[in-house]
């Protein structure tokens, strides 16, 4: 099972760190990403796992990454392509309160 784990990518130089902070901050810090565990319950890992097989099958405009033997191991342009997607997402993990606690009100979804 893949878990419920949400991954935020951010750059390294666009973090704002805020006196009251969680643990992630440090590994996006470090490493330009963050796993948060638990943000998104498990009937709603099962839709966006539906969802996305059905993306990466229609692959509409070409921008799902696979390997030689087919495997899907990325997609380029998710926000652009697949925006209805990508806004069912960002609600369904409920994890912008987290991100501005941290980042500040201000941030936004640049690319995806």
């Amino acid at each position: 099972r893949r878990g419920h784990n949400f991954l935020f990518h951010a750059r390294q130089d666009s973090i704002r760190v805020h006196t009251s902070q969680l643990s992630w901050i440090e590994s996006l810090t470090e490493n330009g990403y963050a796993i948060l565990p638990g943000i998104v319950a498990e009937p709603g890992c099962d839709q966006i796992l539906r969802d996305l097989d059905e993306i990466f099958f229609r692959d509409a405009t070409g921008s799902v990454l696979r390997t030689e033997s087919g495997q899907v191991f990325g997609a380029r342009n998710l926000l652009r392509n697949e925006p209805v997607f990508v806004a069912k997402l960002l609600k369904m993990a409920e994890i912008w309160p987290i991100i501005a606690s941290s980042l500040g009100s201000s941030c936004g979804l640049v690319r995806v």
